[in-house]
């Protein structure tokens, strides 16, 4: 959704409902910086992470809900103005779907955020690209990972993810991963611009 932030900050609720990653991500205006901070619970008491970058970036949190990790659950987003104006875009990405091998995903204008998960095993080397299908299209690309038995890694921010470098609009953008163990990564897709289909590859 899309909406504009008062003098105070915006709350926003969502309901986990796969077992498997998930994020959600804020796109600011032009020129703007919108913080997101994710709590635990409807009182904003218990807060499980935040990401603070700066202006013209797309701030996400993921969760890991795969076995063993977080259960379903609820989850409060606050979206936070610290410079702009303007209308920012907000969206939850929890498709519970599956990267084997190739996937595709339609995205326009409106969308922000798409996650796949991705299972390895320890000291797997592979290469994720995703490649626009538009010469409008302007992707950046995330792998966000936990470990098992630290509940602290279960709920990550953009600043602790692996990124791609920047290519730039039109172009695809590579990043190779080493799993450190057996589990399920999280593959992100930000659109940052553009309107039409990416196609996500596991080489």
């Amino acid at each position: 959704m899309t909406a504009t932030t008062p003098p105070n900050d915006q709350n926003f609720r969502y309901d986990t409902r796969h077992e498997a990653w998930s994020v959600v991500a804020v796109r600011p205006p032009t020129g703007g910086d919108d913080d997101v901070t994710l709590f635990d619970d409807r009182a904003q008491t218990q807060r499980l992470e935040e990401s603070l970058l700066g202006v013209d970036v797309t701030d996400f949190v993921a969760v890991d809900s795969t076995a063993g990790r977080r259960p379903l659950g609820d989850y409060y987003p606050r979206v936070h103005r610290v410079t702009g104006t303007g209308a920012y875009t907000i969206e939850l990405a929890d498709s519970g779907q599956t990267l084997v091998d190739t996937a595709k995903r339609q995205m326009g204008t409106g969308d922000v955020a798409a996650i796949w998960n991705s299972c390895l095993t320890a000291g797997q080397q592979v290469t994720f690209t995703v490649t626009p299908g538009d010469p409008s299209q302007d992707a950046e690309l995330f792998v966000v990972s936990s470990t098992a038995g630290a509940p602290a890694t279960y709920v990550r921010d953009r600043a602790s993810a692996a990124a791609a470098t920047g290519a730039g609009t039109g172009q695809p953008e590579s990043l190779a991963y080493t799993a450190p163990a057996d589990g399920c990564v999280g593959v992100i897709i930000v659109n940052r611009a553009g309107n039409g289909t990416y196609t996500l590859t596991r080489s």
